[in-house]
This record gives structure tokens, sequence and C-alpha cells, in this order.
């Protein structure tokens, strides 16, 4: 389910909030979380904003353990980890869009 993402959203209201699926085993993720990291914690370490990291199983490989492993790159309190191994918050975006 999507609720645990959806509650701690829903409890930054009044902060700008943005949310990043990614999977761990995945080049293209590993790049954007290295971006991210670089470029806005780095660049904004000060400012009042939260991150969702939603990690999903899109490969083989990805589990909680790899996604853990990499959000441990992240070490900022503003950022929020989830797994989502039934691609809950895959759906809830694909249906926004």
């Amino acid at each position: 389910s999507a609720g645990p993402l959806r509650s701690a959203f829903n409890a930054d209201r009044g902060l700008p909030r943005v949310v990043v699926l990614l999977a761990p085993s995945s080049a293209r993720s590993r790049f954007a979380l290295r971006s991210l990291h670089d470029s806005v914690f780095r660049a904004f370490p000060d400012a009042a904003f939260r991150v969702y990291v939603v990690w999903t199983d899109l490969l083989p490989g990805d589990d909680p353990r790899a996604a853990a492993r990499l959000g441990r790159g992240i070490g900022d309190e503003r950022v929020r980890h989830f797994f989502d191994d039934r691609h809950a918050a895959g759906r809830v975006f694909a249906r926004l869009l």
C-alpha cells in the first residue's frame, strides 16, 4: 500500500516535497540519487524541503537491503525512504499522470 508514503507526504504539508521512484540496481537510479545528493542537498544544506525516495523492485537484486545500502549515501534528515515491492506508489502516480 502507498499508505505510509501518503501519510508522510501529508504530514509535511507546507514544505516543498519531491517524490522520486528508484530501483536500487538501476544505473540510472544510482545516477539520479548521486545527482540529487550533489545538486540539491549539498547545494542547499539549510533549505526546508522533503524528498521521499520510493525504492521499487524492477530488476533482479532490487530488495530492501540494496535500497538501504544506497539510501545510506544520503545521510540527510530531509529524506524519507520507502520500499515498495508491490509498486503501489507507481500505480498511484500512473493514475495521476
